[in-house]
């Protein structure tokens, strides 16, 4: 809640956001590992159209397919988690989406340039889209639970900034290597990049997790075995 003779002060707004991400050990890690593959991944959706038109040779209906099998694939996914409800393990289904992420990136890369295979980079295209929505539900849903009301605004401003300047920087990274050896060459080298930063994230997140769980069981059994004593 604002005054009105309040004046906005943007970089300490800013660190406010970063200060509730970096108190998150778990959200820290998990928004530094994405952030870090966002580099890798963002500039895929440039190269959706050379990827149809270019490798596969294929037509303008071809790439309005695939645009719709992304966005299918997002709806889907976001169906289905709308009817289960709460989602109790929400690290677990963020790195779950991430590995979908990385492995649909990876094989997209590694499709032979045949016609035959365009039909496969679009299921596999699907499979992003809804690996996307995977990910970024529950990731959402965990920053609305924990993050305190009067900051998260600012948290999801600096994410959203700091995710729209991973595009122009992965372009600088990726346009050089598109051109000389191929789009479908950074789509295998953003797959790695993600398959490997989710591990990296998973083994420093999830044992954590699983770690509290056991902690907190314990806790409860020894305080019923007082009881019962």
């Amino acid at each position: 809640e604002r005054h009105t003779h309040q004046k906005p002060h943007f970089f300490n707004e800013m660190k406010e956001g970063a200060a509730a991400i970096w108190q998150d050990r778990n959200l820290f890690i998990v928004t530094a590992a994405t952030l870090l593959g966002m580099v890798f991944y963002a500039p895929l959706s440039t190269y959706y159209p050379l990827m149809t038109s270019d490798y596969f040779r294929a037509d303008a209906w071809h790439a309005s397919m695939v645009n719709f099998g992304y966005a299918g694939g997002m709806m889907l996914c976001a169906l289905i988690l709308g009817k289960r409800g709460k989602i109790k393990n929400k690290f677990w289904i963020i790195h779950l989406g991430l590995l979908g992420m990385g492995t649909s990136s990876l094989l997209c890369g590694l499709l032979p340039a045949e016609m035959v295979w365009f039909w496969v980079f679009t299921a596999l295209c699907t499979l992003l889209g809804a690996s996307s929505n995977l990910y970024n539900i529950p990731y959402i849903a965990y920053m609305q639970e924990t993050i305190a009301p009067e900051r998260m605004g600012r948290t999801f401003s600096l994410i959203g900034s700091l995710s729209s300047a991973t595009m122009p920087l992965g372009l600088l990274i990726a346009a050089p290597i598109a051109e000389n050896r191929g789009v479908s060459l950074w789509f295998f080298v953003s797959g790695i990049v993600l398959l490997l930063l989710t591990l990296v994230s998973a083994l420093l997140v999830l044992p954590q997790k699983d770690n509290k769980r056991v902690q907190v069981k314990n806790i409860i059994l020894k305080e019923a075995n007082k009881d019962e004593l």
